[in-house]
């Protein structure tokens, strides 16, 4: 434990230089706080399947599937912060940044860019969650049979069995409000 929490410590401070690193220096204090839960969101929202995943698969191969999903997260690392760069040009406490407008989007297209995302982001919660039944059914010495996990999630035998979908629906809707307020506030096609 000792070791785990030395080494989350570490990774908390490089986390809490990256965004600092990020933000512009005159917003540094708003940005650093709307980076910071958007973290935490990242953390709330994958908690709960990860735990089902770790249950489904068990803890050796959880932690396999782990590391190449880590790699995601590294290329954006490089991405946003290479190494051996200067850090960015800092602006004057005066100096205006403009940036261009885009034509503003319509709230018939926000809409639609919303309920689409919503509908897609549905889906793929449903799909998981119907994928982390049938798997934990494998470990329970079943069946894969996914099919009848995915019709388990659609159609849910009784009312606490609806956790499943009401989750993907609730993280569908959660993708399709960000999608829109993303679109609306860049104000770009």
């Amino acid at each position: 434990m000792s070791l785990e929490n030395f080494t989350s410590g570490l990774g908390n401070a490089a986390f809490a230089i990256l965004l600092l690193k990020l933000t512009e220096k005159r917003f540094s204090a708003t940005q650093f706080a709307l980076l910071t839960s958007l973290a935490a969101l990242g953390r709330t929202i994958s908690g709960p399947p990860a735990g089902a995943l770790a249950f489904s698969l068990g803890w050796r191969d959880f932690f396999l599937l782990s590391i190449p999903a880590a790699v995601p997260g590294l290329v954006l690392l490089h991405r946003f912060a290479p190494w051996r760069q200067p850090d960015l040009t800092v602006l004057e406490a005066d100096a205006a940044v403009i940036v261009p407008a885009g034509a503003p989007w319509r709230p018939g297209q926000l809409w639609v860019a919303g309920a689409v995302t919503t509908l897609v982001a549905t889906g793929f919660g449903i799909t998981g969650a119907a994928l982390l039944t049938a798997l934990r059914a494998v470990k329970d010495s079943a069946p894969f049979d996914y099919p009848a996990a995915l019709m388990a999630t659609v159609r849910p035998p009784g009312l606490s069995d609806g956790i499943d979908l009401v989750g993907a629906t609730l993280f569908g809707l959660l993708c399709g409000f960000a999608v829109a307020a993303y679109r609306a506030a860049r104000g770009q096609h």
